[in-house]
């Protein structure tokens, strides 16, 4: 039978991992709505993320503050600790390694997502800087201008300014 610090934990670590899916369905919908360009949307999932991450930290803290209060390390040496010393039976052993595996699978995936929406935050967020910045020619030269303040091309303009031979 599982000792008190080990149901604890592995309830903890259950309760991690929930929450990790519940992240990572959040990080998929954020991805939909990066896609669709769908800024309601990506606004709302930010709020509910941030939600989803400071349960995820608080449940760390509790599992890291069980694991102190039993004289283990925190995190993951503690819970590997754990897994190898206080298990009584290869069952229990099993089942507390699943939630652990299941728990880092999960947050793997999590931060992987993460990184691809990051990437695509990044790059619309440089499109945008591009587009801005032929707009508002933001190098403060004229020659870097496509439309001059008439409207005329600066392409026409240049053409028109070109010595004839």
């Amino acid at each position: 039978m599982m000792t008190s610090i080990e149901k604890t934990i592995g309830d903890l670590l259950l309760q991690q991992k929930h929450m990790a899916t519940t992240l990572l369905a959040l990080l998929d919908s954020e991805h939909t709505a990066l896609a669709e360009r769908d800024e309601p949307s990506i606004t709302a999932i930010a709020s509910s993320k941030q939600q989803a991450v400071m349960q995820l930290e608080q449940l760390k803290k509790r599992c890291d503050n069980t694991l102190s209060q039993h004289g283990l390390s925190s995190g993951k040496n503690g819970i590997e600790r754990l897994i190898q010393n206080s298990m009584h039976t290869a069952a229990e052993r099993t089942a507390l390694t699943q939630h652990w595996q299941q728990l880092k699978a999960e947050l793997l995936k999590c931060q992987r997502q993460n990184q691809i929406n990051g990437s695509i935050i990044a790059a619309n967020r440089h499109r945008t800087r591009c587009a801005l910045g032929i707009l508002s020619a933001q190098s403060g030269s004229d020659d870097n201008l496509i439309y001059g303040e008439n409207g005329e091309s600066s392409i026409a303009m240049r053409i028109t300014n070109y010595p004839s031979a």
